[in-house]
Order: structure tokens, then sequence, then C-alpha cells
């Protein structure tokens, strides 16, 4: 008889605490789902963006997403998906703005600057130093970027013209 009203509070105890913890356990669950359905709303946003090649747009909405994942929970999934179209859509503005650093004119024509080191430099830290890796190698990583990959094929094409012009004035 003594166990018995020991044992009712204690049981009447744990319900509370476990039903508690489902709660709260629910309760995450649902804001997660939450931030993760904005996240994907804008991430597709930044899709259709990359697909018209309006970059910087698309770089705008995956930074919103970055900001939604930021404020509230999301699955790490998600959260890696995000940081790698950010990720992704830097480089590409990175390549846009050495693309447009300041060219010259020079009396044998024109002159690409001193865009071939920026060029290597930014795809060595995004991972792809192509000066080293096999072409096997670099092919795959580069259509890994399917989503970005029409903005690497005219970086890249840019870069060949730069490495080209530079061999061509050091006479290497």
């Amino acid at each position: 008889r003594a166990a018995l009203s020991v044992a009712g509070p204690i049981l009447f105890f744990l319900m509370l605490l476990g039903s508690g913890i489902g709660w709260s356990l629910r309760d995450r669950m649902a804001r997660q789902a939450r931030v993760s359905e904005q996240v994907e709303l804008i991430l597709d946003e930044a899709a259709r963006f990359g697909q018209q090649q309006q970059w910087s747009e698309a770089l705008v909405a995956a930074q919103r997403a970055e900001a939604v994942l930021a404020s509230g929970e999301a699955s790490k999934d998600v959260a890696a998906r995000v940081h790698q179209v950010v990720s992704d859509l830097e480089l590409v503005a990175r390549l846009e703005e050495i693309r447009l650093l300041p060219s010259e004119t020079t009396v044998g024509g024109f002159g690409y600057g001193d865009a071939n080191q920026p060029y290597s430099a930014a795809l060595r830290e995004y991972g792809l130093d192509l000066d080293t890796l096999p072409p096997d190698e670099a092919v795959r990583r580069l259509q890994s970027r399917r989503r970005v990959l029409p903005a690497l094929i005219v970086a890249l094409d840019d870069w060949a013209a730069c490495r080209l012009a530079t061999e061509d004035e050091t006479g290497a």
C-alpha cells in the first residue's frame, strides 16, 4: 500500500514529463518543417533566376534563404543545400567581377589586364584548381554544379582567352 501511494505520483510525473517532451519534439519538428518549406520555396525562386541566367537576382534569393535558415531551425540537408547554392552563386558573382576587370587597349589590340591570376585563385578557392586537377576530375566537379554551369563555362572561356593572351605577351 505504501509503495502504491509512492508509485502513483511518480507514474503521474513520468507521464507528464513524457507528454511534455513529446509536445516539445512535435513543436520543433513543425517549426523545422515550416522553415524548410519556406527555404525550399526561396531556393526554387533562386533556381528560376539561375535558369534565366539572372545570377545577381539568384544570389539575392539564395541569401534570403540563408537568412531564413538563420532565423529558424531546418534539417542539416536543407542547410547544406542552402550553403552550397550560396557558395555557387557567390563564385559566379566573383567570376563576373573578374571578367569585368578594367581591361586596356594596347597598340597590338585588346589587353586582358590582370584577370588570369584572379580567375585561377577564385576557382582554386572553390575547389577547382584546374592547374592541378586531372581533366576527368575537373569535368566531374564542373558538371556537379549544374545550376551555375553556364556561368562557369563563360568564365572558363574568358579565362582561357586571358591565359592565351598572357602567354602571347610573355612569350611563354
